[in-house]
């Protein structure tokens, strides 16, 4: 250890998204998991503050995903939260060319015949010649996770889960750049809000932070991203978005207001199992108090 120099965490959102490692964001289909990854690609390619306000370096994305149609949903998602949106198209022309989608790799077969395959994380090399090839890159997407483990990955095994995300994270780290994946969660509830993930545990036990992206129970329209774990910083307090708009139009409205709830106390109020005020809620109430009559 004595070769190894100390660092400081370095961060794509502060406190929230590390930079040079992986992070999860869980939720069911419908939730608004890709909204949420328009909406952080578009602040990236912009440098528009993050929803809490922290600052957002401005940089390059590359987008890994095969759910959503370029043409129809992504790239108007992506014009909908563009800060210049419908006043300046040769503004966002300019802000889309720094996000860059990955569509499959190229390959040669042993007969010399060229092709295109899908990309899975066995194409971890290709993925690092992308982003090499991606001026400034400072986030990667893969969106879902679980469609690119490959057919030869078991996503309930750890050992072979693990085999696939540590190359994956040591070139995040190499790079600096920051890996969001989307989760989708499993059918089977769970008394820990992170064993929702779909799949093996191993997905969290890599993720240095995890973040659930849930329905309001008491609104439908909103949707709440609240924290599960985070190795690299304190708890942080969660936040709420609703999407405005519909069809091409459609974009995240973020809220002032923090959400001063964890994933797993927002899992057991909706399991009816709520045990009480959260800590931070206790310090809410103290304070109220105490500022009751003024300074």
């Amino acid at each position: 250890m004595a070769d190894i120099e100390p660092r400081e965490v370095g961060w794509l959102w502060p406190n929230r998204i590390a930079a040079g490692r992986l992070t999860l964001v869980i939720g069911v289909p419908g939730a608004g998991k890709s909204f949420f990854s328009c909406d952080l690609a578009s602040r990236i390619s912009t440098g528009t503050p993050f929803p809490d306000g922290a600052s957002c370096e401005r940089g390059s994305v590359v987008l890994v995903t095969q759910e959503d149609d370029p043409h129809d949903t992504i790239r108007p998602r992506l014009n909908a939260h563009h800060p210049a949106w419908g006043s300046d198209p040769d503004a966002v022309d300019r802000d889309m060319r720094r996000i860059n989608l990955l569509k499959g790799v190229n390959f040669v077969d042993g007969d010399g015949k060229k092709g295109e395959r899908i990309f899975t994380l066995a194409d971890v090399d290709a993925l690092e010649q992308a982003i090499e090839t991606v001026p400034d890159c400072k986030l990667v997407i893969l969106d879902p996770i679980g469609d690119y483990l490959g057919s030869k990955t078991d996503a309930h095994r750890d050992n072979e889960v693990r085999s696939v995300l540590v190359p994956l994270t040591r070139m995040a780290e190499r790079h600096g750049v920051a890996m969001l994946a989307v989760q989708h969660t499993r059918k089977a509830t769970a008394s820990h809000a992170d064993d929702l993930g779909l799949g093996s545990r191993a997905f969290t036990g890599m993720a240095r932070s995890v973040w659930h992206l849930r329905t309001d129970t008491e609104d439908e329209q909103r949707r709440l991203l609240v924290a599960g774990k985070n190795n690299l910083a304190a708890s942080q307090t969660g936040l709420a978005f609703s999407i405005q708009g519909e069809g091409r139009n459609a974009a995240v409205c973020w809220e002032d207001d923090p959400v001063l709830l964890t994933a797993n106390e927002l899992l057991a109020k909706e399991s009816g199992k709520d045990t009480g005020p959260s800590v931070v809620d206790e310090c809410v109430s103290w304070l109220r108090d105490k500022l009751a009559h003024g300074e």
